[in-house]
């Protein structure tokens, strides 16, 4: 058994983010789709990352964890995206459990 998750700190508005995600195309039955899930704390390390252009060490601090847990989130996101992408999967963005 893993350890208990650590709270993140998750700063993103999850109420304006659209939760699925996936190929256009209008001949592919979505409901036969491969489904991967992205939790908020992953959203959060790709906006920190990527949209904000933060530090490793800023992106720690705004969520609460250290380095290395950051890196190991980013990581994990950034292959569910090209996942997606690549295999025509849907993507759906998790929100956080109050």
């Amino acid at each position: 058994m893993g350890r208990k998750k650590k709270e993140r700190n998750i700063t993103i508005d999850m109420s304006c983010i659209c939760h699925c995600y996936g190929p256009c195309d209008p001949w592919i039955d979505i409901k036969k789709l491969e489904t991967i899930i992205m939790q908020s704390d992953e959203l959060q390390a790709l906006q920190l990352k990527d949209w904000d252009g933060l530090t490793m060490v800023e992106w720690a601090k705004k969520m609460w964890i250290s380095k290395s847990v950051f890196g190991s989130i980013y990581k994990c996101a950034r292959e569910k995206l090209v996942d997606m992408v690549i295999k025509k999967k849907l993507l759906l963005v998790e929100c956080p459990k109050d």
